[in-house]
Formats: C-alpha cells, structure tokens, sequence
C-alpha cells in the first residue's frame, strides 16, 4: 500500500478497519506503541492474517512525527489455531455423546480440564465443579494414585486399574475400572480416563 494513512486502512479487511483504526488513534492519545491481529485483504482476494505493531515518535509538544511498524504474516499461525479449534470441537462432541465416563486431566498437576455428561451423572457432581479439582481425589486409597501415575508413565497408558473411589460428599465405596492414555488437551500434556 501507499504511505499514507488512507492507503493502510484501504488494505485491511473491511470488518476489521474500525478495531486497527481504535488502536492506532488510542496510541496517538497515549503515546504508547500498540500491537494488534487483524485480517488484511489481498488485491486478488485471498485474505492474509498478520499481527501489527506499530510505534510513533512526537516531537517535544506532543505532536506525531511519523509512525513505524512492522507487519508480520500470521496466516499459517491461524490455520493451525482453527485447525485445532475444529478437532477439539470434534473430540468434545465425541466425548460429550459418548456412553462412558470420561475424565481429562494436565499431566503435570492432575487437575481435571474435562469431564462429560456420564461422569457427571456417575459422580452426582456437574463438570463445572468438577473442573479445577484433582483427579484421584475420590480414590479411598491414596497408593492408587501414586500406582497410577507410576503405570501410565511407564507404559504411556493404563488399562482396567482397578481403583475403590468414593462419590463426592458420600462413603459409600466403589470398585472402578480406569484406562487412560496420554493425549495432548488445550495444547498441554493430559490423561484422558475412562
């Protein structure tokens, strides 16, 4: 595009003109540089995603000289994101369906990210106060635990431990049988139990 302000805006894709034009004029007002996402559409249509940012310098009362920026491609960045965003759809809508009671949990610290429908029937508790627990925090034994990481981290999966758990907020016990696998979840390492 032309060096000229005008020329910039007439580049970018016309749903996202108004959100760079706000963060340009509020940089001017703060004098702070300022970064921004946003879509450019190309002279032949295709349109390209590109990350923003720009700096301006001010003479001593204040007012602009002149801004610079760079403007780097992020296109591929963006199609991985959506990419994943659909397969992650695609697993939840798998594991929300799905007859049998299942629990992800991070790797690195146990706590649980997803729990679908079954489970929350199972266990008498919702998925929302379920996120953010521990998993194993229902196990009567506390050894499972440290047996179950020490199988899954030995062979990358577990199949049919048989684990005694309690429901939440009972004493009655019961006797489970949990497989899981490693997977990777929100881009973090997780265990997917069933």
């Amino acid at each position: 595009f032309g060096a000229s302000y005008d020329a910039f805006l007439a580049a970018i894709h016309p749903d996202d003109v108004a959100d760079v034009d706000k963060a340009y004029s509020n940089s001017l007002v703060d004098k702070k540089p300022y970064e921004i996402s946003h879509r450019l559409k190309m002279p032949n249509g295709r349109i390209k995603w590109v990350t923003e940012r720009c700096e301006t310098t001010f003479d001593d009362d204040g007012n602009p000289l002149v801004s610079t920026g760079t403007v780097q491609d992020i296109s591929i960045l963006k199609g991985v994101e959506e990419t994943l965003r659909e397969s992650e759809a695609r697993f939840r809508a798998i594991a929300e369906s799905i007859m049998i009671p299942t629990v992800i949990t991070r790797k690195t610290d146990g706590e649980i990210m997803f729990a679908n429908p079954i489970t929350e029937e199972l266990l008498g508790v919702s998925a929302e106060d379920l996120i953010g627990r521990k998993g194993g925090q229902n196990w009567n034994d506390p050894d499972d635990r440290i047996r179950f990481v020490k199988e899954l981290e030995a062979k990358g999966r577990i199949d049919f431990m048989e684990i005694e758990t309690r429901r939440p907020g009972r004493n009655d016990l019961r006797t489970v049988l949990v497989s899981a696998q490693e997977i990777i979840y929100q881009n973090e390492p997780s265990v997917i139990s069933t």
